[in-house]
């Protein structure tokens, strides 16, 4: 009848969402102000979208204090000194026109109490995690920078960066023989990930954090953010996130590249880490350009395992952001013809995965490709690609198996017939006649 979930906030997102709909009743309760910083994760990603799924939600606030008294000085200083409740400024409207790009040494923020705070109370409320060395690392690590867009001398959108690259040829060569870097986390994954010794030599800036006041997001100042950045003296632009759809499509409309996913999830978030990189010079380009061809290779052939649990709509997007070529199926005679009876005939999916996999990775990857919408890729993805079982993708895309079996076959005909007309083979379109004429419903 009831679940009580205590210390939420230290249960990864993912796992919150499903206990939801093991009971008709169920009580979260988490710290949302703390040293660890934990508590936003809960108040960021997980109530704001259960606010969206529910819509009703009792919220109940507790602020007395269990193990000193209310409004004690110890707690008060602590708060104080480390921004720990810091807050972003109260503004009644922002206007993208009078948006400033400023840059900060930690000096004069240090010196400006106010904007170090309206700076810092972004962060606090955008992002899923906050602590006192968070704070440290800004004001000590010689390679992180400090940016902002003000309006009227306020803090609108606020990003941390961190200066990578610039290595000398003795440090690459380690980097690529396994050294582990400190600050360098770009470069580290490019040289050892995609074996580029030349990247480490690059310079370029990694967002740390980006966040905009929580009052006017979706109006495009993070974007107008990033164009300011990418007019700043750098062979490269990236950063590396928890992934969602949503926060992905931000980084993808902006033209950045993703080149990394993490193997598992964050313990905290449930999420994956994706990197993304926007190469600036001529010689990152080129670089990149190689990276993100290895990456959909790396990516594809990894989502019936290290990927299987991946939301099907972020797999997609990252599928959606290769580069395009004339890609060519790699398929034998029998394994075409597996494909016609499957689409046309008796066979199963479970009879033809294998071509239907090569057939599906190749469509991804392929110029003037026939159009599916978003729900026949999203079960391409999550079927052919993945491999998914029918409960798991029918629950996770909200529709029923049978559905899901014949908008599977309907997509894999659709590309099946435009391959046989592109190859021009007589042979197979015979075998589709063959087929039609003999009026087989596949069930």
């Amino acid at each position: 009848d009831l679940l009580l979930v205590d210390e939420a906030a230290a249960i990864p997102v993912p796992i919150l969402f499903r206990l939801r709909s093991s009971a008709p009743r169920v009580v979260y309760s988490t710290t949302v102000h703390g040293y660890e910083g934990t508590g936003r994760s809960f108040t960021i990603r997980f109530m704001r979208t259960l606010k969206e799924k529910e819509g009703k939600l009792r919220h109940i606030e507790m602020s007395d204090p269990i193990r000193y008294a209310p409004g004690d000085p110890i707690e008060r200083w602590i708060f104080d000194t480390l921004l720990l409740d810091a807050e972003p400024p109260k503004l009644e409207n922002v206007d993208l026109e009078r948006l400033k790009y400023r840059r900060f040494s930690i000096e004069e923020l240090l010196e400006r109490e106010d904007l170090l705070r309206e700076y810092y109370g972004i962060f606090v409320l955008a992002h899923y995690r906050n602590n006192p060395n968070d704070l440290g690392i800004l004001c000590d690590a010689p390679n992180q920078e400090i940016r902002a867009l003000l309006q009227d001398d306020h803090v609108v959108c606020s990003v941390q960066l961190a200066r990578e690259g610039g290595l000398d040829e003795d440090t690459c060569r380690e980097l690529y023989y396994g050294m582990y870097p400190a600050g360098n986390i770009i470069p580290d994954m490019v040289i050892k990930h995609y074996r580029q010794e030349g990247f480490g030599a690059l310079r370029g800036l990694r967002i740390v954090r980006i966040a905009t006041h929580p009052d006017f997001m979706d109006r495009g100042i993070g974007s107008l953010m990033l164009k300011n950045i990418l007019k700043e003296e750098a062979d490269w632009v990236g950063a590396s996130f928890g992934a969602t759809p949503r926060l992905l499509n931000f980084w993808l409309k902006n033209g950045f590249i993703p080149v990394h996913v993490s193997p598992s999830v964050n313990e905290q978030t449930g999420e994956f880490s994706v990197i993304v990189l926007r190469p600036l010079s001529n010689r990152a380009k080129k670089i990149v350009h190689l990276v993100r061809q290895e990456f959909f290779r790396r990516f594809v052939y990894s989502l019936p395992d290290v990927y299987r649990e991946m939301e099907a709509e972020l797999a997609l997007q990252l599928l959606q952001a290769a580069v395009l070529h004339k890609a060519q199926p790699q398929l034998t005679d029998v394994q075409w013809k597996r494909l016609i009876a499957y689409t046309y005939g008796p066979a199963t999916f479970e009879a033809v995965r294998d071509a239907v996999f090569e057939l599906v990775k190749t469509y991804f990857e392929s110029v003037k490709r026939p159009r599916m919408n978003k729900l026949q890729k999203l079960i391409l993805v999550g079927k052919a690609l993945q491999g998914k079982s029918w409960e798991e993708l029918a629950k996770e895309l909200g529709k029923g198996e049978t559905f899901i079996m014949v908008e599977l076959r309907d997509a894999v005909r659709k590309i099946l017939d435009w391959r046989i007309q592109q190859m021009g083979r007589d042979d197979l379109l015979r075998e589709v006649q063959e087929f039609k004429a003999r009026e087989y419903r596949p069930t």
